[in-house]
């Protein structure tokens, strides 16, 4: 039928109280399922209203074995908040062991009952069982007894963790060791072993091995066999790899399985015929089509097996985000740290990938262009390619570039100084393309101000390179090599395209036809055609055969003086003399204008609050008016 009683246990636990140490609160949860899965099994207690005790003798449905397993539960629960409340009432000690007996009672009823299922889960009710006997021997102060079940106890869930294909039951079975290994330690200290010194779990899980502790017995032959067969099958599962100098562990079958597929086709694309051996103009038009299609279908299926290795990690890592929520053990960061090792792998060899991909369609769309400026065609392409679309192909992977931001190797020097060292070329590339694009367009100095910036930029990609080349990463020299190829010849496009530029712009400034049709236009008595408007101060003969340039119909466009800067200031500083012409006739010496303005506002404010003051009235006073 199959249990997964930790499982089961681990999260009704997390999620119905004991989060809060609630056990009461658990054991009404524990209680309402186990109402629930009777009424569901037909194996209910109530009759017509009344009470009739019915016995699991035979276990006809899978659910029925989740009844003895909640009452061991709701026991245990009960055990432990009357250890609680015992602190106060020493009395209600006693009631606290006699239901941690009666929950020993109810999981070895469990194990009967799975005696004749498969291996993991008879192994993982007979370590549930063992847990609790050593927590009732533990509680009872027989401190022999409850080592030697501890020990079992811890023995079978480490085991459990090796046969365990989920990170989330992994994490469970090191959280419950984790639990385990204070009361092994405790149990040591009251036998008075090793005394005096801090005593080491694996050296005491040996020494209680190789004595052959009754806690052990409980491991059947059966159990034993199952268990070889099993981790025999996990190992071939399992495999290491190593990148950027750290090694991770692959688990998960279906992913071990699609990373090795994805380097078997690896394998398949070295085998290929190199790009430079046959995207050139020598070559026949179907090999070059045979052998673009071949790879191009290639590089499609690492990418999209890239792609299903990613989603197949982050769910992993969904996985194990929330098992952590659950219940957090020792090894949650590492293995948490093991599965995002993986991720930043599969991410960073996709983006590689990709960036791989696009710069190989740069290079065929380069030998079709080749072809069409020899009037060829490759293939049934109807549509020109033109360096629109390499520049298109650029900004597509300066995009993609910027997902390594999203991995955690980027936290290594040497890796991010790679990356920059990558993204530099890229931008050169991209102004190339721009170059080769304006360069078709007759538009020279841009395209010889494009190749000036892309020349800047390989030498800021060469310092990256230099600061990664100090540190001794293996998978680093591989990619620096393939960058340095890379922009040696760029390097070598960019000069080449540079020295076209200025033979073009030296030809367009000075063309050949167009001066020699101008030295023979010229005269003597060529002078600038002037219109009859301009000449109006001096005397002009007129041609009378000629037709006359009378006026310029466009105007030519004069400066003229904005307004004064200091306009205001000048206008206090300038004298009327119109307003003391009355005075200047009767002798009178002139009065100064400000005086005479500020006098002339005095007056109006004074005939205002007069006017002011007539309309108050008798009771004005009272509104303030």
């Amino acid at each position: 039928m199959g249990l997964k009683v930790l499982e089961i246990t681990r999260d009704a636990r997390s999620i119905h109280g004991l989060r809060h140490q609630d056990y009461q609160r658990y054991r009404t949860y524990c209680s309402k399922k186990i109402q629930r899965v009777r009424k569901l099994t037909g194996s209910s207690q109530i009759e017509d209203k009344k009470y009739s005790k019915k016995d699991m003798d035979v276990i006809t449905d899978k659910r029925q074995l989740e009844i003895l397993l909640f009452q061991s539960e709701r026991a245990w629960s009960y055990s432990m908040q009357l250890k609680l409340e015992s602190e106060k009432d020493p009395r209600k000690k006693f009631h606290a062991i006699k239901r941690l007996k009666k929950a020993t009672t109810y999981s070895q009823q469990l194990i009967d009952f799975c005696v004749d299922e498969d291996a993991s889960t008879e192994l993982e009710v007979k370590a549930y069982s063992t847990f609790l006997n050593a927590q009732l021997k533990f509680e009872t102060y027989e401190w022999q007894d409850a080592l030697d079940a501890f020990v079992a106890a811890r023995s079978m869930y480490e085991k459990l963790a090796l046969v365990s294909d989920s990170t989330h039951n992994q994490t469970l079975c090191q959280s419950v060791i984790d639990e385990i290994d204070p009361s092994i330690r405790y149990c040591a200290y009251n036998l008075r072993l090793e005394v005096g010194q801090a005593i080491d779990i694996d050296e005491l899980l040996e020494l209680r091995n190789q004595s052959g502790s009754l806690g052990m017995d409980l491991l059947s032959s059966k159990i034993e066999s199952l268990l070889e067969n099993n981790l025999n099958s996990r190992e071939e599962s399992q495999k290491s790899f190593e990148w950027r100098n750290e090694t991770f562990v692959v688990t998960n079958s279906k992913l071990l399985e699609a990373i090795l597929s994805i380097q078997n086709l690896e394998h398949h694309l070295n085998d290929l015929p190199q790009p430079q051996d046959y995207l050139n103009l020598d070559t026949e038009h179907e090999d070059i089509l045979s052998f673009t299609k071949a790879r191009l279908e290639l590089y499609d299926k690492i990418v999209g097996s890239l792609w299903e290795a990613t989603t197949l990690i982050e769910t992993n890592l969904k996985e194990n985000h929330e098992a952590t929520l659950k219940a957090t053990s020792s090894k949650s960061d590492e293995i948490t740290n093991n599965l995002k090792l993986i991720q930043s792998f599969i991410v960073s060899k996709r983006i590689a990938k990709t960036l791989e991909r696009s710069q190989y369609l740069i290079q065929i769309n380069n030998t079709k262009m080749a072809f069409q400026r020899n009037g060829q065609r490759i293939g049934d392409d109807k549509k020109a390619v033109k360096h629109e679309d390499n520049v298109k192909l650029c900004q597509a992977m300066l995009q993609t570039m910027k997902e390594y931001t999203t991995i955690q190797a980027v936290e290594d020097g040497s890796f991010a100084a790679l990356i920059s060292a990558q993204t530099h070329y890229l931008t050169a590339l991209r102004k190339y393309q721009f170059n080769r694009y304006y360069g078709e367009l007759n538009k020279y100095e841009e395209a010889l101000l494009l190749i000036e910036q892309a020349s800047e930029t390989i030498v800021h990609c060469k310092l990256e390179l230099e600061s990664v080349r100090s540190m001794e990463i293996d998978d680093d020299a591989t990619v620096m090599a393939d960058i340095e190829a890379s922009y040696k010849a760029l390097e070598e496009n960019l000069l080449s395209s540079k020295c076209a530029c200025m033979a073009n712009l030296y030809l367009q400034g000075q063309n050949v036809d167009h001066v020699s049709s101008q030295v023979e236009s010229l005269t003597l008595d060529s002078k600038k055609d002037i219109s009859l408007y301009s000449k109006m101060s001096f005397s002009t003969q007129l041609d009378p055969k000629a037709t006359p340039h009378i006026i310029d119909l466009t105007p030519s466009v004069a400066p003229i003086p904005i307004r004064p800067m200091f306009f205001d200031l000048a206008y206090e500083g300038i004298e009327f003399p119109i307003n003391n012409l009355k005075r200047l006739e009767k002798g009178l010496e002139p009065i100064d204008r400000l005086l005479e303005e500020a006098e002339d506002e005095d007056t109006h404010m004074e005939v205002q609050e007069t006017e002011n003051s007539d309309k108050k009235g008798l009771l004005g006073f009272l509104w303030g008016k």
